[in-house]
């Protein structure tokens, strides 16, 4: 089976918590978040190769725990999605997929199949159509109820995930927006704001945000109420903030 190939990382200590991992970047993605980074993976050229070959190209590497297939959006990639993950499992790895949410089943599929060991869902904005359209550059009464699907579908499992934001100023990072995000994503049981850079480029050229501080991140995670709420910033690290997960 030909898969749409963005590329490996081979060695990477920080993509599946607390494991070492191999990752795999996948091409093409549904939404176009004026702040993504990873433009070439969204707008660049087709790469098919065949899923034998990163197969073959991971399980050489004997120093990994884990492989994380991201992208792009590797939902998309359903068919071939489905089968890196199963011969991943073959090799007795690991498997975390990042995913933007939109395709619920394809999650639900890999789930009900014991395919992976970790989701991390990227929860944009509060679960409205003009804030996901906003933040995702993609205008959908559909997909902002798809990624709460998605949500659900993770918090009934019993495999590992976190939900996870960019906050990015003038996009996501207004004060109600996000009180109403605190409500939205309260299943789970991890929630990560992550701190944007525009250090990296942007899909949208003209994109003026500047990177918010993390003392700034911290103080948005008081908004949330899961029972862990991580501060990720290229500024300090990791920050965890514990609380009761009540509403």
């Amino acid at each position: 089976m030909m898969v749409n190939f963005g590329g490996i990382v081979d060695i990477s200590t920080v993509d599946y918590p607390d494991k070492v991992s191999s990752v795999v970047f996948l091409r093409g993605c549904n939404f176009r978040c004026p702040f993504c980074y990873n433009v070439d993976l969204v707008d660049g050229p087709s790469q098919e190769v065949e899923v034998d070959f990163i197969v073959d190209s991971i399980k050489k590497n004997n120093l990994i725990d884990a492989v994380v297939i991201t992208g792009g959006e590797p939902a998309l990639q359903s068919d071939a999605l489905f089968e890196l993950c199963s011969k991943f499992k073959q090799c007795g790895l690991l498997v975390k997929v990042d995913t933007n949410g939109s395709f619920p089943q394809v999650i639900k599929n890999l789930i009900d199949n014991k395919l992976v060991d970790y989701v991390a869902l990227d929860f944009k904005s509060a679960i409205h159509p003009v804030h996901y359209g906003k933040v995702t550059g993609v205008p959908s009464a559909t997909i902002p109820v798809r990624v709460k699907e998605t949500l659900n579908i993770l918090a009934s499992s019993r495999i590992d995930y976190e939900c996870r934001c960019p906050i990015v100023p003038g996009l996501n990072d207004d004060p109600d927006v996000l009180r109403q995000q605190a409500h939205d994503v309260l299943p789970s049981k991890v929630f990560v704001l992550e701190q944007f850079t525009p250090d990296k480029g942007t899909l949208d050229p003209n994109l003026k945000a500047e990177k918010v501080s993390a003392d700034r991140l911290n103080e948005y995670a008081k908004f949330f109420r899961n029972y862990a709420v991580k501060v990720r910033s290229y500024d300090y690290g990791e920050k965890v903030h514990l609380s009761c997960g009540c509403d």
